[in-house]
């Protein structure tokens, strides 16, 4: 007969492994999992033994202050309502640290099963989300990052990353060769995935983990041959990939300089072109505002679109404006005979905001690095950075930056964060459409408006002692995860959402807080 514990535990295994298998699929599904596990915990072993256990852990201690000093913040914000969001969003730090130190510990095995059906829950999210953006009519518009449907494509993509190493790892020390060519396949797809996914932040960990763990860890390869190979590899693709960036960079400064007296003056239908030379808008190298006769535009626009040449395309941007980009980059002049010599799926392209024909090619990655230059290009040439994300992100920091300076010792506590940024943007007319009015987008400095720089300390204090205590004990899985996380906290709020906190506080309490080694 099964023991009542053996049997609460299986039960606590499962949702367990619900939350974890739900975190890149259903944020319903990752909720249902915290709550069935933390019910199952309650029953599963002695409550007196888990309050021992729980008192003698330092480690959990430092980390569940993170929560703890949420609540304190409590005591000096005024918008109540966000800040009962922002402790309901982060519950999962304090609620998974308890529940993992406390339980029993997971057997080898178990967590191997654990890692598997997260592994095989990101595949199945990455086939789903693929499938959005091959299938013809899926995805509208030149944002491939739409094509993740069930939750931040950032988000996915740090569970990507740590998929990626978890399957290679796995397939490296797996038994049958059956199981070791299902790992290897799921991990190269992920792999090809991540570069569909377009995910800068996913790309840029990926790469790091490659060159900077690999070496590292080597050592624990079994196969002589593989070990070899992997390190290779884990050296030739940052190079590869840094050259392809810098080649990137040249393409994209290669401008097509034009003599003034050079030009053409008239159209075929016999108006006039219009010439900045001082504009030095470029698209594909190509100078936006040259050889340019709005006129002709103006009337050949509606001969091929029902959406008028004064409105805006779908993606709410002057769709005069996106179609001069357009017919540049094609290195067209802007004027009747070009728009009309365009095939009607560019025509479509166009009226969902697309503004260079390289963005229609969703596969290849050159088109998502030559948008990251040109957004940070129009931005030092004064543009409004309106949508553009890599952008915006260098006002948010500024923002942040100057709140941090005027809070210095006790940030604005848990519930005002937006409320400082709308005061900062509004004192400071930032050239920003209102509805792109946000928060930090980088963790670090959203704690340091939050909670001032004593209250940042004690956070990083949280995050980082419970790791260094065991820093002898790291395994090369935990190491990918604090990377990945880490990391991710730079350019993304990674903690400010559900799935960015549950799987931060499920991997370093499964990693980390519930090492036992």
């Amino acid at each position: 007969m099964v023991k009542p514990e053996i049997s609460w535990h299986n039960i606590f295994l499962f949702f367990l492994i619900v939350t974890v298998g739900s975190l890149p699929l259903s944020p319903f599904l990752t909720s249902v999992g915290i709550i069935g596990s933390a019910v199952s915990w309650l029953f599963a072993g002695s409550l007196k033994g888990k309050k021992a256990g729980l008192i003698r852990s330092n480690d959990v201690w430092l980390f569940l202050g993170i929560y703890f000093l949420h609540i304190v913040g409590l005591l000096y914000t005024s918008d109540f309502t966000y800040a009962f969001h922002d402790l309901k969003v982060k519950l999962p730090l304090l609620v998974l640290p308890v529940i993992f130190v406390t339980a029993g510990p997971l057997t080898f095995t178990e967590r191997r099963i654990i890692l598997i059906f997260f592994t095989a829950a990101v595949v199945t999210s990455s086939i789903i989300s693929a499938s959005i953006l091959l299938i013809p009519g899926k995805l509208n518009g030149e944002d491939v990052r739409q094509m993740a449907p069930f939750i931040s494509h950032i988000r996915l993509a740090l569970m990507v990353d740590l998929s990626i190493f978890t399957a290679f790892s796995f397939g490296l020390t797996a038994q049958r060769r059956w199981e070791r060519y299902l790992l290897f396949g799921a991990g190269i797809w992920l792999v090809i995935f991540l570069f569909l996914l377009k995910s800068f932040t996913g790309l840029i960990l990926f790469l790091v983990c490659l060159f900077v763990l690999i070496p590292v860890y080597q050592h624990k390869i079994p196969s002589f041959f593989w070990r070899r190979v992997i390190v290779v590899i884990s050296i030739v693709v940052p190079v590869i990939s840094l050259i392809y960036l810098v080649v990137s960079v040249r393409r994209y400064y290669s401008f097509d300089e034009t003599n003034p007296h050079q030009v053409a003056v008239y159209t075929e239908g016999g108006r006039a072109y219009r010439h900045d030379f001082r504009a030095r808008d470029v698209e594909n190298g190509h100078f936006v505002w040259q050889n340019v006769c709005e006129d002709e535009l103006r009337i050949a626009w509606p001969l091929r679109s029902r959406i008028p040449y004064d409105s805006l395309d779908r993606r709410g941007n002057p769709i005069r404006f996106t179609l001069i980009r357009y017919l540049t980059s094609k290195g067209l002049p802007k004027d009747s005979l070009s728009v009309m010599r365009l095939a009607d799926d560019e025509i479509s392209s166009i009226e969902n905001g697309v503004a260079n024909y390289l963005y229609r090619n969703k596969l290849a990655l050159y088109p998502y690095v030559y948008r990251v230059l040109w957004e940070l290009d129009s931005y030092a040439r004064g543009n409004n950075p309106s949508g553009h994300s890599v952008a915006q992100r260098i006002i948010y920091w500024k923002a942040a930056l100057q709140i941090i300076r005027e809070n210095i010792w006790f940030g604005v506590g848990t519930g005002d964060v937006q409320q400082a940024f709308n005061a900062y943007y509004e004192r400071n007319e930032v050239n920003l459409q209102r509805k792109f009015w946000l928060r930090a987008h980088n963790q670090y400095l959203t704690f340091m408006v939050t909670f001032g720089i004593p209250g940042f300390l004690i956070i990083m204090a949280g995050l980082l002692l419970p790791f260094f205590r065991k820093i002898k004990y790291i395994s090369f899985l935990a190491a990918v995860f604090l990377i990945i996380s880490f990391l991710s906290m730079i350019p993304e709020d990674t903690l400010e959402t559900q799935a960015g906190a549950t799987f931060f506080a499920f991997f370093y309490s499964f990693f980390i807080l519930a090492n036992r080694e």
